[in-house]
């Protein structure tokens, strides 16, 4: 029946179109006259518009007011089209000026470019073994690795048999080199830098070292006034790592200046400390051939006004950035300029 019907729940959308729909007739109930008044109200004609549009601007759109020029002038948008003499320029086209160019360097002056070889023929990857030869193992190890992917992955480019040719000797090269590498790892060595602030802590003590009176000390105790001297600690791989403020990357670009040999600073460091080990490891013949393994007795001395400090040789590991005690070294060094005094 209806009556169901009317009881039964609506949707939502249903009973929002009743409740308008019930508010409208109780509209239409109290103000019956109000539809009629809302119909018959003039409309406003098309001239009552544009008069009303006219009185609401007191300009017309093609000409601007005094304040509106000044502001104009105050952001210094001028026509861009007219042209500007070099003599006077805005402020505005000063902020607008490109960036200068970058000056071209000249060649003379110039660091040589070096060859450091490639991966692209057996050739280029021989000249890569000769240059990374002498420096640090872990520099080397990551070349050789880097150029063998590169040829790897050029491999599969080449489109000539010749080209694939060439790239599978470079190959080899670098992979003889991994397998030699591999079967002496154990005793390479790894001098491990020390930071520039540690050596130069040490600065001091070596200047004490290489005074007159201290070298003829240890001379007179351990017996060497027939045969032998003592040397003099060498501080020029210390001046030259402060010239690159501490940065040991830029001294693969360094040469020396010793005339002997012509020999980049990294080179120059790593024979140097291979010559102080032969030194040290010869002195112990309970060590196995490493620096880490070496008597204390020999690194630092065990009495005496010098007790706990390092020995000559050591000191002059230190000096060339490595000592096989870096943790010990490090402490004393914040402690020297008091140890000193």
């Amino acid at each position: 029946s209806d009556a169901d019907c009317r009881n039964l729940p609506m949707p939502r959308r249903s009973a929002r179109l009743a409740k308008k729909q019930s508010r409208k007739r109780k509209r239409e109930s109290s103000d019956p006259e109000s539809d009629d008044e809302e119909a018959y109200e003039p409309q406003s004609s098309p001239e009552h518009e544009s008069d009303q549009a006219s009185s609401e601007f007191s300009e017309p759109a093609d000409t601007f007011s005094d304040e509106s020029i000044t502001d104009l002038d105050r952001f210094k948008c001028h026509n861009t089209t007219q042209s500007k003499s070099d003599d006077a320029k805005s402020d505005y086209d000063d902020l607008c000026e490109p960036p200068p160019k970058k000056r071209r360097t000249n060649s003379s002056t110039a660091s040589p470019k070096i060859d450091r070889g490639g991966f692209s023929t057996k050739a280029k990857a021989l000249q890569t073994i000769n240059y990374i030869e002498g420096r640090d193992t872990r520099y080397q190890l990551n070349m050789v690795k880097a150029f063998l992917c590169g040829a790897h992955s050029i491999m599969r480019k080449a489109k000539t048999k010749e080209k694939a040719a060439e790239i599978e000797g470079a190959i080899q090269v670098f992979q003889t080199w991994l397998r030699d590498y591999e079967s002496n790892k154990d005793s390479i060595e790894h001098f491990d830098h020390l930071q520039l602030s540690v050596m130069q802590a040490f600065e001091g003590l070596a200047d004490f070292y290489n005074s007159k009176q201290r070298k003829e000390r240890e001379m007179e105790q351990e017996d060497m006034k027939d045969n032998g001297s003592l040397f003099d600690l060498d501080k020029s791989y210390l001046r030259a790592l402060e010239q690159v403020s501490g940065q040991v990357r830029e001294l693969r670009n360094i040469q020396t200046e010793d005339d002997t040999h012509s020999r980049s600073w990294d080179i120059e460091r790593n024979h140097k400390l291979q010559s102080l080990k032969r030194d040290l490891v010869q002195c112990d013949i309970r060590c196995d051939g490493k620096m880490k393994s070496i008597d204390d007795a020999l690194l630092f001395y065990k009495r005496g006004t010098l007790k706990g400090l390092p020995s000559r040789v050591h000191l002059q590991c230190i000096l060339y950035g490595y000592s096989p005690h870096k943790s010990t070294v490090t402490k004393l060094a914040s402690d020297m300029t008091q140890t000193l005094k």
